[in-house]
């Protein structure tokens, strides 16, 4: 699948998750989504803030997920958003 396409499809479908797009970063392929749920629903400043990163590989496209610093997330969390968006897609 084209780049362009898998970003359009991904975006379409975190439409309908619970998770909420913050921001996109359509050169670099990023998505930023909020975790509602850990804080009762409220935006507060310990309000989870996800990465999704599409990224071009020989067959298609690939997508993954980390924190808003980098840093890897429990797979449980993982898990849960991409299939929610699996699910979506």
């Amino acid at each position: 699948m084209p780049m362009a396409k898998a970003w359009t499809r991904v975006n379409a479908a975190l439409v309908k998750t619970r998770y909420s797009v913050m921001d996109k970063d359509a050169a670099m392929h990023v998505i930023y989504v909020l975790d509602r749920d850990l804080t009762q629903g409220k935006l507060t400043r310990k309000t989870p803030i996800y990465q999704i990163h599409l990224s071009k590989v020989v067959d298609g496209v690939d997508v993954s997920l980390s924190s808003a610093d980098h840093h890897d997330l429990p797979s449980s969390i993982k898990t849960a958003l991409l299939g929610q968006l699996s699910k979506a897609l």
